[in-house]
């Protein structure tokens, strides 16, 4: 019966020494090893997310204009009129660009 106990008691010493020595060389292996940034502390990630939705939001901008030209274009032509030409005078624009003056 003693034999019995001290084997039991060995063994336990054995077993509890093997797994601390292989959680101690985890945690070495772990620390030892370079870890690589998550994705949102990686600067290279960043820049590249940042110039793809810049990218992006410069398509959309075009895509937008675009139509928007399109859709006053074919409004214009639906009504039949024609863009007024900027250098062009009103004919009661008489050139003078002061108010009239007004009789008291």
């Amino acid at each position: 019966m003693p034999r019995l106990i001290l084997f039991v008691v060995l063994a336990g010493l054995v077993i509890y020494g093997l797994v601390w020595l292989s959680m101690r060389a985890r945690e070495r292996r772990a620390a030892a090893a370079p870890r690589r940034p998550a994705p949102d502390d990686d600067p290279q990630f960043l820049a590249q997310l940042d110039s793809r939705l810049r990218e992006q939001r410069r398509q959309a901008e075009q895509a937008r204009r675009r139509r928007q030209a399109e859709e006053d274009a074919a409004a214009a032509a639906a009504a039949g009129e024609e863009k007024p030409d900027p250098g062009a005078t009103d004919e009661n624009d008489r050139g003078d660009d002061e108010p009239e003056a007004r009789p008291a």
